[in-house]
């Protein structure tokens, strides 16, 4: 819904009902509702261990902020994106997931060619690419040119896994079943 909606955050920032309906929007059962819906292509990947990262993260404190200011419409850009996005000096790719219905993958597409950014879709894969497939997402970085770094430095909360794998330690699993079906990369 586009547009500022000052009464939702306002609800949202109270302390008894702002935290009442944030617990449920982030309760695990949301939350594994929310990556089905729109965040992830293939659901059998949401893992329980996934859930409870999301979960605490969703409840640090002050967090509630954060879903009103989203809910609330305080996040959603007011600019170009395809105009600011040509200012850039550097080259950039947008990298989408094929199966992503928010925003759609030719959203993506059409932002690439109003900003002549390259556009790199992933099969198999929704808005969360990066967590659906984390060896290709990092390998498609490393790829993308000698502007892209050699080694992709994380949060230490993240740790390498096998000798050529970054994935943060809560999608390990998550990972390992990301690779048993091959990914198609489309370039474009």
């Amino acid at each position: 819904v586009p547009g500022r909606r000052r009464w939702l955050r306002a609800l949202l920032r109270s302390p008894i009902v702002g935290e009442a309906i944030h617990n449920g929007l982030v309760s695990k059962p949301a939350i594994r509702y929310f990556l089905a819906d729109h965040g992830v292509a293939n659901p059998s990947k949401i893992t329980d261990e996934w859930i409870d990262d999301d979960w605490k993260n969703a409840h640090c404190p002050g967090s509630r902020f954060v879903t009103g200011a989203f809910l609330g419409g305080f996040l959603d850009l007011d600019v170009d994106l395809g105009a600011l996005l040509g200012r850039v000096d550097v080259p950039i790719t947008l990298l989408w997931g094929a199966d992503a219905t928010h925003p759609k993958r030719a959203t993506g597409r059409e932002l690439a060619e109003r900003s002549g950014c390259r556009f790199v879709a992933f099969e198999n894969a929704a808005l969360l690419v990066h967590a659906e497939h984390p060896t290709e997402f990092v390998e498609t970085i490393r790829s993308l040119g000698p502007r892209a770094p050699r080694r992709v430095r994380l949060r230490p909360e993240w740790s390498p896994v096998g000798s050529d794998r970054v994935v943060p330690r809560s999608r390990r699993v998550l990972s390992a079943v990301s690779l048993r079906r091959p990914l198609r990369v489309l370039h474009g």
